[in-house]
């Protein structure tokens, strides 16, 4: 990060609070699927609050509202946030002090701008992405000790967004080093326990477990495209994670109040963020199976035995992973065929047809890349037929192509839109980059 940055022209106005709501209904059409832990209503009032003459009473020791009755309202205040301050300001133990406040909102602009396809974006955003990026991770620094004493679910939050832009910005050290103090903080909080939510208010249990999924869908991509260790595993801890699946009617973290189809639209986010979870925890489990296996084998004389004993595991767990496909709805496989004209559904436009084509994407390219990773894993440990593949290598060869193969398909057949949304260029070319190399 440099030290000289210039804020683009864009800022230099007096409607902050509507560039940031800009920002807000960005991320919510185009990010918000498949990175959903982020309550929308709440976003458009941290804008409001900061940036309209508003203010909120803090006590910045406890992180806490010294008053939330009290609110020193300057001009005009629409009749939906009057309504909703008192609930949303008790949220997350604090989460509209204003240090969280202004850290979570730049961490979400800065976001928007690394990852929205440009020409979507108001002119000279893309230009500021940086800049929000630097913005924000200093103004996290003002309080980052308290922070970690006392956090919320938006302590976790901001560091995944920072983590998604230096991501983006071709630093994937750095964003590994960020998503680590941001499973640091949500261990320290103990997400990863379904007890742990007993008491909270409906949407920051939404919260939480949609940041449980995003952790630990982001710990295991590391692992196992980068070659990280694993960090958010329950093999780390001495009982299971017992963290449940987000609920289909869950919609409480979109904003009923701007959006009539609010619930229809959560149903189709949850329905298809949670397969990714699902399959980034099945690959995991083949994975680890073929490390033990091969670990097994080291200083094993006769194998035979061993290999028929374990045999049984490998088949399980690789069925497992690759069933979590067959069990997807029928839009998930096939969205051309739901926002087709002839499919009878033509309510399918606009941010739904969106959602839709993005899901599809995150979900199918994510289930071919670890389909291929796992069969070049088999083949290393000298496994493969465990998996349920021919160990002939010119039959291997073929294996491979036709994986990439149905990846390609994915990708010739998605609107360049989601394929873009769902990651930015650099984290494209290493997805093509992997493809070429394990196809060799």
């Amino acid at each position: 990060m440099t030290s000289s940055l210039k804020l683009p022209t864009i800022w230099k106005t007096n409607a902050l609070g509507d560039r940031f709501s800009t920002c807000v209904d960005l991320y919510m059409r185009h990010l918000f699927p498949i990175t959903p832990p982020v309550n929308e209503r709440l976003l458009h009032l941290i804008a409001w609050t900061l940036f309209t003459g508003s203010a909120f009473e803090f006590n910045i020791s406890d992180g806490s509202p010294a008053s939330v009755g009290d609110v020193n309202i300057g001009g005009a205040v629409p009749i939906q946030h009057l309504a909703g301050m008192n609930e949303v300001a008790a949220m997350s133990s604090g989460l509209l002090s204003a240090e969280r406040a202004l850290t979570f909102l730049t961490a979400l602009a800065a976001t928007v701008a690394s990852l929205v396809p440009a020409k979507m974006l108001p002119t000279g955003l893309r230009d500021s992405a940086e800049c929000l990026l630097t913005a924000s991770r200093k103004t996290l620094q003002c309080y980052h000790d308290l922070d970690v004493d006392r956090p919320c679910a938006t302590s976790i939050v901001i560091r995944s967004l920072h983590s998604l832009c230096t991501h983006a910005a071709g630093q994937p050290r750095l964003s590994w080093y960020i998503l680590g103090e941001a499973i640091h903080v949500a261990q320290g909080m103990r997400i990863y326990d379904e007890a742990s939510f007993a008491g909270l208010l409906p949407s920051e249990v939404r919260l939480r477990r949609s940041i449980f999924c995003q952790l630990s869908t982001g710990d295991k991509s590391s692992a196992i495209l980068n070659g990280q260790p694993f960090a958010f595993s329950s093999t780390n801890f001495d009982k299971p994670f017992t963290v449940q699946p987000l609920s289909l009617d869950q919609s409480c973290l979109l904003d009923f109040e701007q959006r009539s189809d609010s619930a229809r639209l959560a149903s189709y986010v949850n329905t298809g963020f949670n397969p990714i979870a699902s399959i980034f925890d099945r690959a995991t489990r083949v994975l680890l199976t073929l490390r033990s296996l091969r670990d097994g084998l080291n200083g094993i004389c006769d194998a035979t035995g061993f290999l028929e004993a374990h045999q049984a595991s490998v088949a399980n767990s690789s069925s497992a992973f690759h069933v979590v496909i067959d069990d997807l709805p029928d839009w998930v496989q096939r969205p051309w065929q739901a926002c087709s004209q002839k499919s009878g559904l033509q309510d399918y436009t606009g941010t739904l047809q969106s959602y839709v084509w993005i899901l599809h994407t995150n979900i199918m390219l994510t289930y071919h890349c670890l389909r291929l990773i796992l069969l070049t894993k088999g083949i290393e440990f000298g496994c493969v037929d465990m998996l349920g593949y021919n160990n002939n290598p010119k039959l291997l060869a073929l294996h491979k192509l036709n994986v990439a193969h149905d990846a390609i398909q994915i990708l010739r057949s998605t609107p360049f839109d989601a394929l873009q949304m769902n990651s930015e260029s650099s984290v494209s070319n290493m997805l093509v980059h992997k493809f070429v190399v394990v196809t060799r």
